[in-house]
């Protein structure tokens, strides 16, 4: 429902395309083990694993991890887990290479998304790299998705489970500066926010250290291809919806 497929070619090509937007622009490489937080099927974990060591995704929803599993089946280094609450209790600290957490921020409150945020830091290894984006309610697209969803649902006692919330730039980065994160990049050009931060590999390093440090943490990252990655969907979505329609 969310990503608008319409069957599994459908699911399995718009995931390949985030599945290399996330590891170009994260710079996953064969070595590094990846956790995704809000996984529901494996829509972008299946096109991501044969590009890392371990993937592992973890989904409140047990419904939605069974269905990974299901479509995994085949992948040896693929890790699933059902998360009994919002945060990552079943995962050792200093766990993962890089984290990554994308359309399901949007779905939850403020404290919640703070929390989940803390939990990124915690699972990730000093120096690691984490990825979450939220709605961007200061861009005219997402203006317009926040005005639609508050006709749609006005009056309404009881929200679907998917009603998005809109956040802006300063909320999101925010909750990784209060995280004690270190931000390389924030993305505002399209309809979401994209973070991009650090787990800081030593809280005592000395100044001019640790400017050449996130100098070089910064080099591995390119925004191009997650910049580039929405326009890429609805080009693909374009394309599979007109192939339908004939």
């Amino acid at each position: 429902m969310v990503d608008n497929s319409m069957d599994e070619e459908m699911l399995r090509a718009r995931g390949q395309v985030v599945a290399q937007a996330f590891q170009q622009s994260l710079g996953i490489t064969p070595e590094h083990k990846v956790l995704e937080i809000g996984c529901g099927v494996a829509r972008v974990g299946r096109e991501l694993a044969p590009l890392c060591k371990e993937w592992w995704g973890c989904d409140i929803s047990s419904g939605m991890i069974n269905i990974a599993k299901e479509r995994t089946a085949h992948q040896d280094n693929v890790h699933l887990l059902t998360l009994e609450r919002s945060a990552l209790d079943e995962i050792p600290s200093d766990t993962f290479d890089r984290v990554y957490c994308h359309t399901v921020l949007m779905h939850l409150n403020q404290a919640t998304i703070f929390n989940y945020v803390q939990e990124m830091r915690r699972v990730t290894k000093p120096g690691g790299i984490i990825f979450y984006d939220g709605l961007n309610l200061l861009t005219e697209s997402g203006w317009e998705g926040f005005t639609w969803e508050l006709e749609h649902y006005q009056g309404r006692e009881t929200l679907p489970i998917h009603y998005s919330r809109y956040s802006t730039p300063q909320e999101m980065q925010r909750y990784a500066e209060k995280a004690n994160l270190d931000i390389l990049f924030t993305n505002e050009t399209w309809a979401c926010v994209q973070i991009i931060c650090t787990r800081h590999p030593d809280d005592c390093m000395p100044e001019e250290e640790e400017a050449t440090w996130r100098q070089q943490a910064a080099q591995e990252i390119d925004l191009a291809p997650l910049s580039e990655m929405y326009e890429r969907l609805d080009t693909l979505t374009a394309g599979f919806l007109s192939k339908h329609n004939q």
